[in-house]
């Protein structure tokens, strides 16, 4: 520290006060990039987990909507080994427009539909 301070002494206080402004738009400009890039793997995580449900669960998915059965959310999620309460408001969204569509395409079972619904809002 001693060591520090007698670096600084032949500076002038505007020479300081500049010095003490440059580390501090340092430290935030890291801070800014970790968290972008922290933001980035949330999204690519995100992205893979809808489009693994997409792609090799979704027909589980229909499967359990258009079930006789009255089926609870942790059955649910067991057979989708996913947890549907974990995506961003953006996916869920998604996902709700697509069970929509299967709604109006199938006939399903209306509680199995609200369990799902319930699982995609944080309810369990």
């Amino acid at each position: 520290m001693k060591l520090f301070l007698n670096f600084l002494s032949p500076l002038s206080f505007w020479e300081k006060i500049a010095l003490l402004l440059i580390v501090i738009a340092l430290i935030s400009l890291l801070v800014d990039f970790l968290l972008k890039i922290v933001k980035t793997k949330k999204n690519s995580k995100m992205l893979r987990k809808y489009l693994e449900l997409k792609n090799e669960k979704w027909d589980v998915l229909v499967k359990i909507l258009t079930d006789d059965k009255e089926l609870d959310g942790l059955y649910v999620s067991n057979k989708l080994q996913m947890d549907l309460s974990n995506f961003d408001a953006r996916y869920r969204d998604l996902i709700y427009h697509e069970l929509l569509v299967v709604k109006s395409v199938k006939d399903i079972n209306t509680t199995n539909y609200k369990t799902v619904l319930d699982l995609l809002r944080h309810k369990k």
